[in-house]
């Protein structure tokens, strides 16, 4: 049995200006860098380093693992909202951390 082509544009040969449409409008609705989402891009693609705090009192770890549980947290996102609190300028643990939120 023979195969049958159907051609089911109906653009009428106007498929180039409807291309070239399409292109311009796309770039008039990409939007423009924005110095904001580059920092946080900056701190979400930085390299990984290994940060550890040897010989901490006990009751010092079980009072900051009990007080990130209150606000529902992670240690190192408990740990960023404290350094937020200290004066340190860095981005929510939600937007570095792509794996949450």
């Amino acid at each position: 049995m023979g195969k049958i082509s159907v051609n089911l544009d109906d653009t009428g040969g106007q498929e180039s200006e409807t291309a070239t449409e399409n292109a311009a409008l796309d770039n008039l609705a990409t939007g423009l860098p924005s110095a904001g989402k580059a920092r946080i891009e900056s701190f979400r693609r930085s390299p990984r380093t290994v940060w550890s705090f040897s010989q901490t009192p006990t009751l010092i770890k079980t009072l900051v693992e009990a007080k990130a549980r209150e606000n529902k947290m992670g240690l190192k996102e408990f740990l960023y909202h404290c350094l937020r609190l200290g004066g340190v300028d860095i981005p929510e643990y939600s937007k570095i951390h792509g794996r949450r939120g």
